[in-house]
């Protein structure tokens, strides 16, 4: 994968069921890029309207059982996925920020023959400002994308 960003589609489903069991699901296709950094595969897209948080740009980098995303723009946080660990971060948004604390009970990737990222799933618990705020499920898989772009 060297260097390059690769060209992808992106299949990220995303479900969250708040402190009172109502499910909200969210399907959003879209093109994003692949690519190494310092020995980390990363998977970088833009937000749209869709997923309510349009002008903000979202990395995911995935170190073994490890997995980080991180939203830059309109949205800014820095969340940490790895099983079994609690992570305490600010989550920022245009209103101000608001503690967050996440609570990782799955991290599975899964790669093709040339070691690359096909889906990933991740489920973890969120509580905001130290109440139980939510369970959640997120999804990403990860499709060539066979559109040669310019250099």
């Amino acid at each position: 994968m060297a260097n390059r960003k690769k060209p992808v589609w992106l299949t990220i489903v995303g479900e969250v069921t708040d402190a009172e069991q109502h499910t909200n699901r969210l399907e959003l296709v879209t093109e994003g890029y692949l690519y190494e950094e310092n020995g980390v595969t990363c998977i970088t897209y833009d937000e749209t309207e869709v997923s309510g948080m349009a002008g903000t740009t979202t990395t995911v980098k995935m170190d073994g059982t490890r997995v980080s995303v991180i939203r830059m723009g309109e949205v800014n946080s820095l969340m940490e996925f790895e099983r079994d660990v609690r992570m305490t971060t600010m989550y920022a948004t245009p209103f101000g920020e608001i503690p967050m604390d996440v609570t990782t009970t799955n991290v599975s990737l899964d790669y093709n023959q040339d070691m690359e990222p096909t889906e990933l799933d991740l489920k973890y618990a969120v509580d905001l400002q130290g109440k139980p705020s939510s369970t959640n499920k997120l999804r990403i898989t990860v499709r060539n994308n066979h559109v040669q772009t310019k250099a």
